[in-house]
């Protein structure tokens, strides 16, 4: 836990915003640890509140926590008052008390198919707000805007990341040149293995396979069969450096084709290459003269394969890599269904990707890109581009 709040600095600045935004205040709520961004702000232990927590921002004034008493020991010194309740009536008259009657008031809800990980307020409180004249709308913006940047420690943890994702690679490139891969288990068995070596953490929920398939056949498993020709894998990689207190998972890849495919996949590789070289332009050149959402993001995408007569062939174009959501693969960028109206903010870290299919061979790239004060930099290029190739698979 934090020895002070991220709150006891953000106050000042988020009430100002609160009042640019025509807000009432910002009602942040948690439930035994769902809310990243009660986590992140408020500093709370471990596994939140054993009951709803309530943390109501006005847009002036002070701050007042709504807390069950017997979750009140655990709480961290935040800014303002305290309220204390025992049963849902005596919470009830704490939320009518405190949250104004009519104007715009803010939660962690989102739009569906949005974001999840900041849709988690429940059912009842919502009614309680909509059975009056308030506005309920999206804390989104502002989740993004002061929980979701990472800390330069952080930051410096990710970037290391992704340079040990750089040396997992090359070493299933030399595995592969030396002693070619048979099986599926082989090569998901090197994978852990020089994670291992490159000091990574893999994701346990998230492991190193996912979006794995073979090109029409059924999805490689870990203890399947043999490398067939013909087959296409995409493998992702989510890690963390091992040991660390850094939360934020960092993606890379690898891809894999074998068989006929491997030429015209290595020419594809080259010219998605170079149009992610030109999407990363563009988004600098649109960050430069002022705000880039997601949504744009992936338009430009759109905008730069189909100049090269290449189709989109994912669900989406990229991601934050911050703690809201917490790095992980939340989608957020697809145009066509999961339109993200977040604004790239200075200090926020993305992942870029851009995976396309031309009937002869599918492609994929994922870079890291930063956004900063005066526009849109690489941090990290091209995550994927391992490329292993044959049949059995050679480097």
């Amino acid at each position: 836990m934090s020895l002070e709040p991220a709150i006891t600095s953000l106050l000042g600045p988020i009430q100002l915003a609160l009042r640019q935004e025509r807000a009432r205040g910002w009602l942040l709520y948690d439930h035994r640890g769902r809310s990243a961004v009660s986590e992140r702000l408020l500093a709370m232990r471990e596994g939140g509140t054993e009951r709803r927590f309530f943390y109501w921002i006005p847009a002036e004034g002070l701050p007042v926590a709504i807390v069950h008493v017997d979750d009140a020991w655990g709480l961290p010194e935040l800014p303002g008052d305290r309220t204390r309740y025992r049963t849902a009536i005596e919470l009830r008259a704490a939320l009518e008390a405190h949250v104004p009657r009519e104007g715009t008031v803010l939660l962690e809800q989102a739009p569906f198919a949005q974001i999840a990980d900041l849709a988690i307020v429940d059912e009842a409180t919502l009614s309680l707000l909509r059975g009056r004249d308030t506005v309920v709308r999206s804390s989104l913006e502002l989740a993004n805007r002061f929980a979701g940047p990472l800390s330069a420690r952080e930051r410096e943890d990710v970037i290391a990341v992704s340079a040990a994702m750089g040396a997992l690679r090359a070493g299933l490139t030399r595995r592969a040149s030396a002693h070619p891969f048979t099986a599926w288990r082989e090569l998901f068995a090197a994978v852990a293995e020089e994670a291992e070596a490159a000091s990574l953490e893999l994701a346990p929920d998230s492991g190193f396979a996912i979006d794995a398939f073979a090109r029409g056949q059924r999805a490689p498993e870990r203890d399947g069969g043999p490398i067939v020709p013909g087959s296409y894998a995409r493998l992702d990689v989510w890690a963390r450096a091992r040991g660390s207190e850094v939360r934020v998972l960092v993606p890379s890849g690898l891809e894999l084709s074998v068989g006929p495919e491997a030429p015209a996949h290595a020419s594809l590789a080259s010219v998605l290459a170079a149009s992610e070289d030109e999407l990363v332009r563009a988004i600098d050149e649109r960050a430069k003269t002022g705000r880039v959402l997601g949504s744009e993001v992936a338009e430009l995408a759109y905008e730069v394969l189909r100049r090269r007569g290449l189709a989109y062939t994912s669900s989406c174009v990229g991601w934050p890599l911050g703690a809201v959501p917490r790095g992980s693969h939340a989608c957020t960028f697809d145009a066509e269904g999961f339109a993200d109206p977040r604004e790239l903010v200075p200090g926020t870290l993305w992942a870029l990707r851009l995976g396309v299919d031309d009937k002869r061979a599918i492609a994929w790239r994922t870079s890291l890109i930063e956004r900063t004060e005066h526009g849109v930099r690489m941090v990290s290029r091209h995550l994927e581009g391992v490329v292993l190739v044959s049949g059995p698979v050679t480097a």
